[in-house]
């Protein structure tokens, strides 16, 4: 181990020898390293000036004001060129003072030379920073002219802004001025003209203004010269003057636009008025049928209903066609087409063929049930019209799609029925077994499209409820007093706010329309009165409907009744009088057994007696 310990020691000693001997070598490497290290830096200092040199060209053409978007962007170039070059000095002169204290730990003959390089680098670095300053100068000198240009451009902007806003007044006093009626759309467009311009002005005036406040501020906590301050205060005496303008613009534009509001609010009124009297009337037009007329367009179609479901059910019993059917109507029928007379008397003929008693409506009834299917008024039925009754119509209550096939599981979506949707049946209603729902092939008739539509869901919901020509009419006209009622609301709320708005204005156009605007409240509680007195007659008509259907369902009971009771009578006097007739017969047979003659006489008393058993 000892002789281990030797050899490392010896070992070592020739190491350190070693060191020593290349020290000089190694430290002139290390310190040609840090010396190219800070050239490199200087030199990207001197790039750095290019770039700067190449900002200030557009001063260095000999143009001592350049256009201001020029100017701007060129001040804004030379100052990041500034803030570069800086920055690179900075860490120039930081790597040099390390590499000074790194290289004075070296050898005297190494750290000399190095030393000596290091100051003609520093020196390189601090003509670097005397070139940046009177860079910096020149470029605050520069931006000084280039921010009495903006200060300048921007006054000029509010000047361009407030003679724009004083031509708009203009334009509104001229055309209140004029003798011609100026229109609400042309006031509003006017005041919004002048309220765009003022607006305008006022935000170009507040720049400026605000920019030069900023520039006198810097100015004094520089202590600059007279002559900036003294430049700086004639602008803010423009802009002074542009405030005092533009407030008299205002005062100007401001009767006359108080005029032109005034007409605007009292257009406003007028024509929400007239719209709701035009609403309220759509109610009363809409509302005849059941309050003027009776509803009896709505008895005829249920009486339509009831013939077309009692023929349907005829026709299912006796294997007919609706071909087949229509041919029964009347000879025209092979044409095609048959007559309001055909129509009408086969409707006549339509209890007895059908055992209806319930169906034998007045002449007056069945003429009205033709001239409401007749949609085309051209006084005949066709075909097609007739077998378009056959067909069921239902409305949609709950979104539902519609299939392109019956079965649920396999079929795909066509498009999807909203509520108040209608459609008509093309076939009869069908039970999916695997589910138990109850499918109908339709037709709807927003948009002509075919599929196949579930009637109602398994837990209940239903999706088609039958569709009524009452139905439809009340569910629409409902519709039709909401948005008279809506309309009524808005009217009065819109009036009783704008004269609340109105309310500080004591004088002038505004408080005439606040006047005028309350003479109208009188005429929209008149109308919110007379649309209340149709929502009550609607009510009424619609009990008064409910119970002359009842009554035409009695007439009908009572009918058929009366008919049955017709049929009976007649049964028992055909057989009363085939009794009298057997009776008188037998009596004719028998005279020669029972009238107390010879019975000698009678040539075959047992043939007698056989005619005589026959006959009773």
């Amino acid at each position: 181990l000892g002789a281990l310990l030797d050899r490392a020691r010896v070992a070592q000693r020739k190491i350190d020898e070693m060191k020593e001997t290349t020290r000089e070598q190694r430290e002139r490497l290390q310190c040609e390293n840090m010396l190219k290290e800070g050239r490199e830096k200087l030199e990207a200092v001197d790039e750095l000036f290019k770039r700067a040199a190449e900002a200030e060209v557009p001063y260095l053409k000999g143009i001592e004001v350049l256009p201001l978007e020029e100017a701007v962007k060129a001040i804004s170039d030379c100052e990041a060129a500034a803030d570069a070059i800086h920055k690179g000095i900075s860490e120039a002169r930081s790597l040099l003072v390390e590499q000074e204290a790194e290289m004075n730990k070296f050898l005297e003959v190494v750290s000399k030379t190095g030393s000596k390089e290091l100051q003609a680098l520093a020196k390189r670095g601090a003509q670097a920073s005397e070139k940046l300053v009177v860079f910096r100068k020149d470029t605050e000198t520069r931006k000084k002219a280039m921010q009495q240009q903006q200060a300048a451009a921007k006054v000029t902007e509010a000047e361009e802004a407030v003679k724009k806003m004083t031509e708009a007044a203009g334009e509104i006093s001229a055309k209140e001025s004029a003798s011609e009626e100026i229109s609400a759309e042309v006031a509003h467009e006017l005041c919004e003209k002048f309220g765009e311009a003022e607006r305008f002005a006022q935000e170009k005036i507040e720049l400026a203004r605000k920019f030069l406040s900023d520039r006198q501020r810097d100015a004094r906590r520089e202590k600059k010269g007279q002559d900036e301050l003294q430049d700086a205060a004639k602008l803010v005496t423009r802009i002074n003057t542009l405030q005092m303008e533009s407030a008299k613009a205002k005062a100007t534009a401001s009767e006359h636009e108080q005029k032109f509001v005034a007409k605007m609010l009292l257009h406003e009124a007028a024509e929400a008025m007239k719209s709701l009297e035009v609403d309220i009337e759509k109610v009363s037009e809409e509302s005849a049928p059941l309050t003027v007329e009776g509803g009896k367009r709505f008895i005829v179609a249920s009486m339509t209903r009831m013939t077309v479901e009692a023929l349907r059910d005829y026709a299912a019993k006796n294997t007919l066609s609706l071909d087949d059917l229509f041919a029964k109507v009347g000879s025209g029928a092979a044409d095609g087409k048959v007559s309001e007379a055909e129509f009408v008397t086969f409707l006549e003929k339509v209890p007895e063929l059908l055992s209806r008693a319930d169906l034998a409506f007045s002449a007056e009834q069945r003429a009205a049930m033709f001239q409401q299917i007749d949609a085309d008024g051209d006084g005949m039925l066709s075909k097609d019209d007739f077998v378009e009754l056959f067909h069921y119509r239902y409305v949609c209550v709950n979104s539902v799609s519609v299939t392109d096939s019956f079965d649920i599981n396999t079929s795909k979506t066509l498009e999807k029925l909203e509520p108040d949707d209608v459609v008509q049946t093309l076939g009869e209603m069908k039970t999916h077994e695997a589910s138990g729902l109850m499918r109908v092939e339709v037709r709807a008739l927003k948009d002509g499209m075919r599929g196949w539509v579930t009637m109602q869901g398994n837990q209940g919901k239903v999706f088609l409820s039958l569709y009524t020509a009452y139905g439809a009419f009340v569910k629409s006209l409902d519709k039709v007093v909401t948005t008279a009622r809506t309309a009524s609301s808005k009217v009065n709320d819109h009036i009783s706010s704008k004269i609340k708005e109105l309310g500080a204005c004591e004088k002038g156009p505004l408080a005439d329309a606040r006047a005028e605007l309350q003479k109208l409240r009188p005429k929209v509680g008149a109308l919110q009165s007379k649309l209340e007195t149709l929502k009550k007659r609607i009510e009424e008509g619609k009990r008064e409907h409910s119970k002359r259907e009842e009554l035409e369902r009695k007439k009908m009971e009572e009918k058929k009744e009366r008919k049955a009771a017709s049929l009976i009578l007649k049964t028992i006097s055909e057989k009363v009088e085939s009794a009298e007739a057997g009776l008188k017969k037998l009596e004719e047979v028998a005279g020669p057994l029972v009238g107390g003659g010879d019975l000698a006489s009678v040539a075959d008393p047992i043939a007698v007696r056989e005619a005589a058993a026959a006959a009773a």
